[in-house]
């Protein structure tokens, strides 16, 4: 008589869902920052018919209490707890433990029970607010963007009633490859056609070209602008604008997808900037400059910057540098003290870029 082997069954899907603010931030007093219609209605789709493991403190901020036709498990170390409608336990990997036969798992809160599920988790649906919630004082833990991929990324909506901006994201564990190091496929580089990148929500960024004589240079300074995702490039004085053969050279098609507009000077483009309510700042070496590196922009719903970068040989105008709200310098130790127009301008971008909320999203 042949033995037949054991069911095993397959280790359940743990997915951590959260929605957090441009700056991570999840909740405010024990409560939501935002109540978003659909991202309520999202979250008790995906949930309904599966296990939810929360804190207490998650589960005491429930309105109606534990969600019905769902598994509710609270997590507590508190001796002799008892969430009515739900069961307790007193760490995540005891809850795990018990829950070998359930088909999905999602971890809905709060901060420390998302810290010790990120190295278990194998999916991330987040919500994505456009907005900044002051006085947050409870935050979604950081994580190494590199170990995800995106797999889902819907387009901003707006929500009628908060009027805040919204988007759907999902993320899943990247699995290790056989070999590290392996170049990734165009597929998984997730490119974007033209009229998918316009679509995008872009860095709240501008960066002012003064006198670019260099076509090359112009090229170049596109390129890094459609790959950090900036809002707009302003082409002043003897800057060329597309559509160039010279500029297409090292734009390779960013001059298509990258927004521009033309002033005859870069004053006229500072000043514009500055009506709009846009901090501008100028990248020049001057007195009282503050380092590049050290700037960090305090993004808000409304707050938007520009980067003024100017001609290869004379840098910017000093009537575009006073008229500027301030001066960054990017260090440097060598010989020279002078980069590349092109190279100055993608390190501006990268910084801003960088210091973005969510950045790897745009």
């Amino acid at each position: 008589m042949t033995e037949r082997a054991p069911h095993i069954s397959p280790a359940p899907r743990v997915s951590i869902i959260v929605a957090v603010d441009r700056e991570g931030a999840i909740g405010r007093g024990g409560e939501l920052l935002f109540h978003i219609s659909a991202d309520l209605k999202r979250f008790k789709a995906l949930t309904t018919g599966h296990t939810v493991i929360m804190g207490r403190n998650t589960f005491d901020s429930l309105p109606r209490g534990a969600l019905p036709n769902r598994r509710n498990i609270v997590l507590s170390r508190r001796e002799g707890y008892e969430a009515p409608g739900c069961e307790v336990f007193h760490s995540l990997s005891e809850a795990l433990a018990n829950c070998g036969n359930d088909e999905q798992i999602f971890i809905i809160g709060g901060a420390k029970v998302y810290k010790d599920a990120l190295d278990l988790a194998n999916r991330l649906e987040i919500t994505e607010i456009d907005a900044v919630a002051h006085e947050s004082d409870t935050f979604f833990p950081d994580f190494d963007r590199n170990d995800w991929k995106t797999v889902n990324c819907d387009r901003w909506e707006t929500d009628l009633k908060s009027k805040k901006k919204y988007r759907f994201t999902t993320l899943e564990r990247r699995q290790e490859p056989d070999g590290v190091g392996v170049k990734k496929t165009m597929e998984e580089l997730e490119r974007v056609d033209v009229e998918g990148f316009k679509s995008k929500h872009k860095l709240h960024l501008t960066v002012v070209l003064d006198n670019i004589r260099s076509l090359n240079n112009l090229g170049s300074i596109f390129r890094s602008a459609d790959a950090m995702g900036i809002e707009k490039l302003m082409l002043c004085g003897i800057t060329a604008t597309p559509p160039s053969p010279a500029i297409h050279k090292t734009a390779l098609g960013a001059e298509d997808s990258v927004s521009w507009q033309y002033f005859p000077s870069a004053l006229e483009a500072v000043n514009y900037l500055k009506g709009q309510g846009v901090r501008v700042l100028c990248l020049e070496q001057v007195k009282g400059s503050v380092n590049l590196y050290d700037y960090i922009p305090q993004y808000t719903d409304n707050q938007h910057y520009a980067v003024v970068v100017g001609n290869e040989v004379d840098g910017v105008d000093q009537s575009v540098v006073d008229a500027c709200h301030g001066c960054l310098e990017i260090p440097q130790c060598g010989t020279k003290h002078s980069l590349n127009v092109a190279v100055s301008a993608a390190l501006a971008m990268a910084q801003f870029f960088r210091n973005f909320p969510n950045y790897s999203n745009l």
